[in-house]
């Protein structure tokens, strides 16, 4: 192999050697969204609530999970186009990277919220008495967001896993089939319309007697959530048009936009005539792709840097270790300090984040890299 070769070859193993700075807003994204889903969740806890107006700030903060699927199929996006053409088997390749990515440390959230929660009764099991052994293998195959008893009574927020790994199943597919902008965007419009009918269908044949956890699995399971991940590959392709010739620009933009404008305009003109058509969280993910694409063209300093960085390399660690910290800190007596609910706020939200970054770079550093080390070597052996 020449040498020329064996940098194209270390570029596509390694896509973070093109340019790292170039991907550092892409970790800001995640690090602002964990740490908006940190703030709601802290505010579930303390006896003295948020006022009115604050409170409904910290809610949305809900909605960093459609900035993680945004991201994520961003991310996977770029990876691919820079993986696939060196790679002999890629599409198996990229279902290892993603089960040692993400499997290793969800599996140890497994033990510790088994461990810590039990095998009793819990809001997510309905009338159920207890988690059984199908639900437990369902979660390990992480099939769980099939059944809305399963979707999230086994690992908290385990439900946002299990709607990710569906979407890996459909990404090699969909990275084939949306080759571009205009095919995403026309995908975009169909997949949006095609949850919706789904939901409004199932909303009036629910399978389940209890009607709010029905309402709630209607919200996390992975046809509602599929939109938001193909904001992600329309993200993909405008930054990869953007990135294109100065001549190719000047030919494909005016087209690029006014296939922007076109959806934009249908997408809005179905929200006047129904008035309920476009979900509240893919509203959210549409901002979040407008800010994904201002920081990919240009990152200040303020919003782009080391801290931010930093939080969103162990994103995924934060998510899941969070929720254990704020048991501990109920536990504790860690959440009520001054009885002014605006101040116990912002002291139980640094303390939340401060000891789950001491918890999440132990995990990050002895499970995740592990892990994806693990991957990368069963990776390396298939392809000798």
């Amino acid at each position: 192999m020449s040498s020329k070769d064996q940098k194209l070859r270390n570029r596509a193993c390694h896509p973070q050697m093109q340019d790292i700075k170039k991907f550092e807003y892409i970790d800001t994204l995640r690090g602002l969204a964990v740490l908006a889903v940190l703030g709601v969740h802290c505010s579930q806890h303390g006896s003295h609530p948020c006022p009115g107006w604050f409170g409904s700030v910290v809610i949305a903060g809900q909605f960093g999970v459609q900035l993680f699927y945004v991201v994520s199929a961003l991310t996977l996006c770029l990876s691919m186009n820079a993986r696939m053409p060196l790679e002999k088997k890629p599409v198996l390749n990229f279902f290892i990277r993603r089960f040692f990515r993400i499997a290793p440390l969800f599996y140890l959230a497994m033990v510790y919220y088994l461990w810590q929660n039990g095998l009793g009764p819990r809001y997510w099991l309905g009338n159920a008495p207890a988690i059984t052994r199908a639900n437990i293998l369902s979660t390990a195959t992480f099939t769980n967001s099939l059944n809305p008893y399963w979707i999230n009574s086994v690992v908290d927020g385990g439900w946002t896993v299990a709607v990710e790994m569906s979407f890996y199943l459909f990404l090699p597919y969909l990275y084939y089939k949306l080759n571009n902008l205009r095919k995403a965007l026309w995908f975009t419009l169909v997949s949006l319309a095609a949850s919706w009918a789904l939901v409004w269908f199932m909303s009036k044949n629910p399978l389940i007697s209890d009607h709010r956890l029905w309402k709630e699995y209607l919200y996390f399971f992975f046809p509602e959530q599929l939109p938001v991940f193909i904001l992600g590959i329309v993200l993909f392709h405008w930054i990869k048009n953007s990135q294109a010739t100065a001549e190719r620009q000047e030919r494909e933009c005016p087209v690029i936009f006014s296939n922007v404008l076109r959806a934009c305009s249908a997408l809005l003109l179905v929200e006047s005539v129904t008035g309920c058509f476009i979900p509240q969280h893919f509203k959210y993910a549409v901002a979040f792709v407008l800010l994904a694409y201002s920081l990919y063209l240009k990152s200040p300093k303020w919003l782009v840097n080391r801290l931010t960085v930093f939080l969103g390399k162990i994103s995924f660690s934060l998510y899941l270790t969070h929720f254990g910290v704020l048991h501990f800190m109920d536990h504790r007596h860690l959440t009520d300090f001054t009885g002014n609910g605006l101040a116990d706020y912002f002291i139980r939200y640094f303390l939340l984040v401060g000891i789950a970054v001491i918890v999440s770079v132990i995990t990050y550093r002895l499970v995740e890299l592990p892990g994806q080390n693990i991957g990368k070597k069963i990776i390396n052996k298939l392809s000798v």
